[in-house]
């Protein structure tokens, strides 16, 4: 099933989208206008009201865009034991990546730091156990690949709880989103192909 594909492409379609219909503001400066690609983060397309104080027009394309978001990738995670047959990782594996997604949906209420802690410790542990697994089925270069994204991933969490390098946080939030997507669209592909 490619659905994992498709929601990653129309995710990011909608979230173009949601950007240019951003009001603007950042938590670098409330006044500037529409959507930093250097200084927004994701969720701030999420919020009721943008940075500058204005309501946020772009709230209804963004929270759409994240539920499918999700949903495609509580799909990822149930189809992808398909990769590791008689692998005794798998339900664990399914269990904390389908539930982190679950869980993401949440991001834009006010539990955002829960929900990224909670979320984000599952799917640590669904990545940990899919490496095991990639590393014993010989899937070398796609574990590289995901091991990058964790490596991005845990970086941007660094950065977020200590703010050493805030300044530069919104910007590798979207350049984690490129090998992150990539590994899931490869991953996805394996798994139709098997």
């Amino acid at each position: 099933m490619l659905i994992p594909i498709v929601g990653i492409i129309v995710f990011l379609a909608l979230y173009i989208w949601a950007a240019t219909l951003y009001p603007g503001g950042s938590n670098i400066d409330k006044t500037s206008e529409g959507f930093s690609w250097l200084h927004n983060y994701w969720c701030d397309l999420m919020g009721t009201k943008a940075k500058n104080g204005n309501p946020n027009t772009a709230q209804s394309i963004a929270l759409s865009a994240m539920f499918l978001l999700c949903m495609s990738l509580v799909i990822f995670w149930k189809n992808i034991p398909i990769l590791f047959p008689e692998n005794r990782y798998n339900r664990l594996i399914q269990i904390t990546g389908m539930s982190s997604m679950l869980i993401t949906v949440f991001l834009f209420t006010r539990y955002h730091d829960s929900v990224i802690n909670i979320a984000g410790s599952l799917s640590v542990i669904a990545l940990l156990f899919t490496f095991i697994s990639l590393k014993k089925y010989h899937y070398y270069k796609i574990l590289g690949l995901g091991i990058l994204c964790l490596v991005m991933s845990l970086i941007n969490y660094f950065i977020y709880q200590t703010s050493i390098g805030l300044q530069h946080l919104a910007l590798l939030q979207k350049l984690t989103f490129i090998p992150a997507f990539l590994w899931f669209g490869l991953m996805t592909w394996r798994v139709f192909r098997s």
